[in-house]
């Protein structure tokens, strides 16, 4: 019999051992942390990755998304860690792998509050001073001083909880119950919103009846400049600078106002000698048929000036003013933007 008692109390001790032991091996495991803001469930998921320690709480009573503003260390301890941390409202305790969090409890405490009471008709108001903790409130009220002739009692006034009820030890005139305002003061947070640029790139081919041309437009928000090569069906070739401005309207309807200056810069009529400047205006309506392609149309005012270089006998050719329909397909190159989650 006394073998079989020696064996069992062995086994305790043995199997305590072994989990003080493990215990112990979690809590002196070495954790590296970077710092930063972070929520407390990530936190806890850093340290555990590490120690490969498991954490056991119950989320009803701790809030796992709360932020937490935790400086950088290198080569704690896990329990060292864990107190720096953690809030001081809540507590762990090591069970073998598992870490167990849970709220810190407050005893409920009653307070004796001596206060001076004679009956009258003034009354001072009630003072109180509160302590607000996790679970409860305790309170110490101070009873009124009624004033009457020169007759002045002290009474021992214990305050009970709830707050919405008080008892008297010696009979005094029952007090109307009212609720505290509790001021919390919560710092204002401002989040600032930056407005998306939104770039222009795209290619644009266009004709009239004097010009067929290839576009590039590059711009943000709206404005662009514009780069232009074109020919006249006269075997001349034009080279146009120039800008432009753009507006939205819905998803697949725009409007372009584009202004362009284009000079002859080669060809046949450049190799006679002749010099011509045009200046073209032209808004125009855009549809999108697809995602990156659209399809424009409008009207196009342009104002031609040609001349001949020095040493011709006229040299001014004149000035020509006219108008005409432009239509063309514009395809958008812009960089796709990814939204980051």
């Amino acid at each position: 019999m006394n073998r079989l008692i020696f064996n069992i109390l062995l086994c305790i001790f043995i199997t305590s051992s072994i989990l003080l032991n493990a215990q112990n091996s979690y809590s002196d495991k070495k954790v590296n942390f970077t710092g930063g803001h972070i929520t407390l469930k990530a936190a806890l998921k850093i340290l555990s990755d590490q120690t490969h320690c498991v954490f056991s709480y119950d989320p009803t009573k701790i809030n796992e998304k709360q932020e937490l503003t935790i400086s950088k260390f290198y080569k704690l301890t896990l329990h060292a860690a864990l107190q720096k941390i953690l809030p001081k409202s809540i507590q762990f305790k090591f069970t073998g792998k598992y870490i167990v969090l849970q709220k810190s409890e407050f005893p409920k405490t009653e307070t004796p509050v001596k206060a001076l009471v004679t009956p009258s008709k003034s009354v001072l108001p009630i003072a109180r001073t509160e302590t607000r903790t996790a679970e409860n409130i305790s309170q110490t009220d101070v009873v009124p001083i009624l004033k009457e002739d020169s007759t002045i009692q002290q009474t021992k006034i214990t305050a009970t909880l709830p707050v919405s009820k008080i008892s008297f030890n010696d009979s005094v005139a029952s007090l109307p119950d009212f609720q505290p305002e509790i001021k919390t003061s919560v710092p204002d947070t401002f989040k600032i919103i930056k407005p998306k640029s939104k770039s222009v790139f795209e290619l644009e081919f266009a004709e009239n009846n004097h010009l067929a041309t290839i576009s590039t437009h590059i711009g943000l928000n709206g404005i662009y400049s514009i780069i232009s090569i074109g020919s006249d069906y006269n075997k001349s070739y034009h080279f146009g600078l120039g800008a432009g401005m753009s507006f939205q309207f819905s998803k697949h309807l725009n409007m372009n106002i584009d202004l362009i200056q284009y000079a002859l810069a080669g060809g046949k009529s450049f190799k006679l000698k002749v010099r011509a400047a045009t200046t073209q205006f032209s808004p125009m309506v855009n549809y999108s048929i697809l995602r990156r392609l659209k399809l424009f149309a409008g009207p196009s005012l342009y104002l031609i000036k040609t001349k001949y270089l020095k040493g011709n006998p006229t040299p001014d050719l004149g000035k020509y003013v006219g108008y005409s329909a432009i239509f063309g397909i514009k395809i958008d190159l812009t960089k796709s933007q990814k939204t980051k989650i």
